[in-house]
């Protein structure tokens, strides 16, 4: 994977859940996958650093947060402009309902109760020494339990999203609640970045999106045999890479072409 090859660690999930889980994330967003694979890693070798239950309790927040960011057009069949007021368990609440999870389960269970400790886990104990690896391990375990079942929901409703980027290819100039919905509440990954991209014909987006950083990675050179090497992939090439990645997940570009 390219976030693989750009860590300077060199790591092997032991668990072929949490490559699973990691290769989902990817189709999240790269950030959160990173975060995932880091939290791995640490979990891996606890003794590496003192402060391991705190990096991922850190970690954990981050991933958790942005799932329930991006989850939200699933739970909301139109722009929620109050979701950001309403409290982490009333939207925790919500996204299961959507997802059809009953609150009993252990997942459902287990992402109230990550919401609930993850901030005390994730601080320091005034100047106390860091918390002992094992102090967090039980959250880690119900993380990933809570992740494989809504991961999977995710991937279920998929094309949820794409209406949110039709609805935002339609707006002539960009506001900052546009550019927050495309950063936060839709995957970022090559079929929506490609879908949206291709068939943006508004110049008056590029300069707030610079601005945001959506340029800020460009993606890796791609080599051609005959000519040499080109600064970026040409766009059919990447999109098609982006489509096979989400069809081995079971998802579906939604439609081909141009409005």
């Amino acid at each position: 994977m390219e976030n693989q090859d750009r860590c300077p660690i060199q790591f092997r999930f032991a668990d072929p859940r949490q490559q699973r889980i990691y290769e989902e994330l990817q189709l999240v967003g790269p950030g959160l996958a990173a975060f995932f694979r880091d939290a791995c890693w640490l979990m891996q070798d606890e003794r590496a650093l003192e402060s391991t239950s705190h990096l991922v309790a850190h970690l954990l927040r981050e991933i958790e947060s942005a799932l329930r960011s991006v989850l939200r057009p699933i739970a909301t069949e139109a722009p929620d402009h109050n979701a950001d007021s309403r409290s982490q368990k009333e939207q925790i609440r919500v996204i299961l309902q959507a997802l059809g999870i009953p609150e009993v389960t252990p997942e459902a269970r287990a992402w109230f109760e990550l919401v609930e400790r993850l901030h005390g886990f994730a601080h320091r104990r005034g100047l106390e020494a860091p918390r002992p690896p094992a102090e967090v391990h039980e959250l880690w375990l119900r993380a990933q339990i809570l992740l494989k079942v809504v991961l999977a929901g995710m991937r279920d409703r998929f094309l949820n999203w794409f209406p949110i980027l039709d609805d935002l290819l339609t707006r002539p100039h960009p506001t900052n609640h546009d550019l927050k919905r495309l950063a936060n509440e839709v995957p970022s990954n090559p079929v929506t970045r490609g879908y949206f991209f291709d068939r943006l014909d508004k110049p008056e987006w590029l300069k707030p999106l610079w601005g945001k950083g959506f340029f800020r990675h460009p993606p890796a050179p791609v080599q051609d045999e005959e000519n040499g090497w080109f600064p970026v992939p040409r766009p059919a090439p990447a999109l098609a890479d982006g489509q096979a990645q989400t069809r081995s997940c079971g998802l579906h570009h939604p439609r081909g072409g141009r409005h």
